[in-house]
């Protein structure tokens, strides 16, 4: 039977991998297996439908990297709702342009963010929720039989992703299950062919999209992902070799930066087999290579088309330092 939600893909990954390691959260230390994924994010589809998210619900999630990021995106998929994402640094300016725009019904937030956002959510009638009130937590882990999971298919809207706004206010990108699951499955049926001895990098905040494709390639491919609390400069070694990632996604200055970094034996000291980067420097292409032990293959795609272009590992040589 062919995957068509994010609900089949998790309950699918439970099935094969169960106790496997799917998702190790760096600050603060959090792990799950993929067993874990599936129960808790049902417990929570039934939890937040007993609080009245009902299918088409627009809900934005404002939290750092942790845990109940993702297990709230994939309760609200369950229910045929549909996240949207706030950059945890947000102001309130910004964020009452996001729940005003997207119609959000809830927001869900931290203690540490309530403060900035209380007062836009208040303004547009949007219902707040903390994350760790006793409530949400418990609904985690209470073993539920879900029976308020809607009926959905490929085509249901799982996700309102905002764009940067570079040009003017940041527009809602509508995302299906079927944008998520070609995205993800991208990575698994081609270049890096992801699988369960693969373990993902990712530095990037859960508001943008790269971890959240990070996510589901896990589901699809069996291989963990590690979410780090944000990217910083160390030896590429240090970095990688800690958590034994094997593919990592960077853009913009990541590349830089870390050929910023003094050269060191941590250089090699890793299990990376390919990186994939959006805007790689050209005249640094072939160095970061080299140092490194790698390929280091381009991508670029939008927030609405997901990737649209990429090297394929097998033509990579032909084009290192090209900008192509």
């Amino acid at each position: 039977m062919p995957i068509t939600t994010l609900g089949q893909a998790s309950d699918m990954a439970a099935q094969r991998w169960g106790d496997r390691m799917a998702l190790l959260i760096d600050v603060p230390r959090q792990t799950l297996t993929f067993r874990q994924i599936a129960s808790q994010s049902r417990n929570l589809a039934a939890f937040l439908s007993e609080h009245g998210v009902n299918p088409g619900d627009a809900v934005a999630v404002m939290l750092p990297n942790v845990a109940e990021y993702p297990l709230t995106w994939l309760a609200l998929a369950r229910l045929g709702a549909r996240i949207v994402p706030i950059n945890k640094a947000s102001r309130e300016s910004d964020a009452a342009h996001i729940l005003r725009h997207s119609r959000a019904r809830l927001l869900i937030t931290d203690r540490e963010r309530a403060a900035a956002v209380e007062r836009a959510a208040a303004d547009h009638g949007v219902a707040m929720m903390l994350i760790e009130g006793d409530a949400f937590q418990n609904a985690l882990q209470e073993d539920v039989d879900l029976q308020a999971e809607a009926p959905s298919g490929a085509g249901t809207i799982v996700s309102i992703q905002y764009t940067s706004g570079t040009t003017g206010f940041p527009k809602g990108c509508l995302l299906s299950n079927q944008y998520w699951l070609t995205l993800a499955g991208q990575l698994v049926n081609g270049s890096p062919f992801l699988s369960e001895e693969d373990i993902q990098l990712t530095a990037q905040p859960f508001s943008y999209l790269d971890p959240h494709w990070n996510f589901v390639a896990s589901l699809l491919s069996g291989a963990a992902l590690v979410v780090l609390d944000g990217f910083l400069p160390f030896s590429f070694g240090q970095i990688f070799g800690v958590h034994q990632a094997t593919f990592f996604y960077c853009l913009g200055a990541m590349p830089t930066l870390l050929l910023a970094v003094p050269p060191s034996d941590f250089d090699r000291g890793h299990r990376v087999r390919q990186v994939r980067c959006s805007a790689i420097p050209a005249a640094r292409h072939r160095e970061l290579q080299e140092r490194f032990g790698q390929p280091w293959t381009e991508a670029s795609g939008t927030t609405e088309a997901g990737r649209v272009l990429a090297v394929d590992e097998s033509d990579a040589p032909n084009y290192v330092g090209t900008g192509s």
